[in-house]
């Protein structure tokens, strides 16, 4: 580094002037200088006798550029290997501290190494020492047991038990009654928790919303009965559909009257011209409901108009034994008239409008501003009109109607509709600024308890003079078809 820096302070403009010690020691060095002193000399002797401007002295000028050239480039060759052995000297100078650094990281983890050998080494000898004092004691402790007189001595022998002490067969029995007890009270409490379904007018109640009431389940054997007592102009095949016509005096009938009889307090203080029955899903009993309650109604002496807008599975025309090729569908499209698609049915006061041709678009005609037209038409002509729609949940078509009607139901089957499911529908109904009615609790068992429904199937048999049908078994009993 000395020598690089000598280099750089003695390379000035004039080569010929450094006096660097590593520069003056140089062969080539030294024989540019001596060429150049003499070139200088001859210059001088030339330039004396002919003058500058004489081509003599300019080659001998030329010749002492050059000389100097020659020079200073081989004291810029002395300053690179300067440069170039500096920066191996450095090179090394690193590689020697690193390797210095990790023998100084060895020693210090030796002299560790060394503690902790120490350390294991003092814990050794004392656990040495610990051990020859315990084999000590016990050597001391076998030879005095040896040498000790045992004092026992048999004061009495032991009597036989009369009876076993293990197992407790009574105590075991006890026990295990009363686990099972316990267990079984905690699973039908779990099993209760669970449940989510709906089961009583408590749990709609629980949810902030209306209970119009509940409708019984309706076994095989009334079904056969009045199926038996059918009027000539009744549907071939009629249903539990009409169980209201054509059993009026059952406990599906009255649960629709008093469905009917809360729906008119309702109407006391905002009449009630237009109501909408949907569900939470499909096979609740929405158009089992919409029937039975616009038959209700019609024997109160209303003029009654029951409407299928369920465009995608259509009923009524079922239930009524109508022509399916015209119908509402064909009034919305403007193919007909509303009274030429409207059909009388058998029961008095009861108008039945279908739904017609199936469209590929139901929610789109729903939309049009000629249903509300149609409805305004409707509630002018009828006391009531009860469309029969599509589940909420399943597609749009009920949330397109329920707030151009005066009110909704919703149909929730016992132990089927959850509690959840019927809340996202009350929301949704809120949402859209539908008003609700209530919710019709369907396909109740009476001889279920606990449910505190104010009727069971005996005292309304009683009440009306009737014999009461005979418990019926499991067979018997067969499942409520609903739409």
């Amino acid at each position: 580094a000395a020598k690089l820096k000598q280099l750089n302070l003695a390379n000035g403009d004039n080569p010929f002037e450094i006096h660097a010690p590593s520069i003056n020691e140089d062969v080539e060095i030294q024989e540019l200088r001596k060429k150049h002193e003499e070139k200088s000399a001859e210059k001088a002797t030339l330039s004396t006798r002919y003058g500058e401007a004489h081509p003599t002295v300019k080659a001998v000028s030329a010749e002492l550029e050059a000389l100097r050239t020659q020079l200073r480039r081989r004291v810029n060759g002395l300053i690179a290997t300067a440069k170039a052995n500096l920066r191996e000297a450095q090179s090394i100078e690193q590689g020697l501290k690193a390797e210095l650094d990790r023998a100084h990281d060895a020693g210090m983890a030796l002299n560790l190494k060394e503690i902790e050998y120490q350390r294991l080494n003092r814990e050794r000898e004392n656990k040495k020492r610990l051990y020859e004092l315990l084999l000590e004691r016990t050597t001391e402790t076998n030879l005095t047991r040896l040498f000790k007189v045992a004092s026992v001595r048999v004061v009495d022998n032991a009597l036989v038990s009369q009876s076993p002490v293990s197992p407790r067969v009574p105590l075991n029995i006890a026990a295990g009654i009363l686990a099972g007890l316990l267990l079984g009270v905690g699973i039908a409490f779990g099993l209760t928790r669970l449940d989510r379904s709906i089961k009583s007018t408590d749990d709609i109640e629980a949810l902030g919303i209306s209970a119009l009431g509940v409708i019984p389940a309706m076994d095989a054997k009334r079904k056969r009965a009045f199926k038996r007592h059918k009027p000539w102009n009744a549907p071939r095949d009629p249903s539990h559909d009409l169980v209201v016509h054509h059993d009026p005096q059952s406990t599906v009938a009255e649960a629709f009257r008093a469905v009917r009889t809360n729906l008119t307090f309702l109407a006391a203080k905002e009449e009630m011209r237009s109501l909408l029955i949907t569900s939470t899903s499909p096979g609740d009993g929405k158009t089992t409901t919409a029937t039975s309650l616009a038959i209700t109604m019609a024997q109160s002496g209303k003029k009654v108009l029951l409407v299928d807008t369920d465009m995608r599975r259509p009923r009524l025309q079922q239930v009524f034994n109508l022509d399916s090729a015209q119908g509402i569908t064909s009034v919305l499209v403007g193919n007909q008239q509303e009274n030429d698609v409207i059909s009388e049915s058998f029961i008095e006061n009861l108008s039945i409008l279908p739904c017609g041709p199936i469209p590929p678009n139901p929610s789109e005609l729903l939309h049009m501003p000629r249903f509300e037209a149609l409805l305004l038409r409707l509630q002018q002509h009828y006391d009531r009109v009860i469309f029969d729609s599509p589940p909420l949940s399943a597609v749009t078509d009920a949330a397109v109607i329920a707030p151009r009607v005066s009110a909704v139901i919703v149909v929730a089957q016992s132990r089927r509709t959850t509690r959840d499911g019927l809340k996202r529908i009350i929301k949704r109904l809120n949402d859209i600024g539908a008003r609700m009615a209530g919710t019709i609790i369907n396909y109740v068992h009476l001889s279920e308890h606990g449910y505190g429904y104010g009727y069971q199937s005996g005292s309304y048999y009683s009440y009306y003079g009737q014999e009461e049908p005979k418990k019926r078994s499991s067979n018997d009993e067969s499942t409520q078809h609903a739409a």
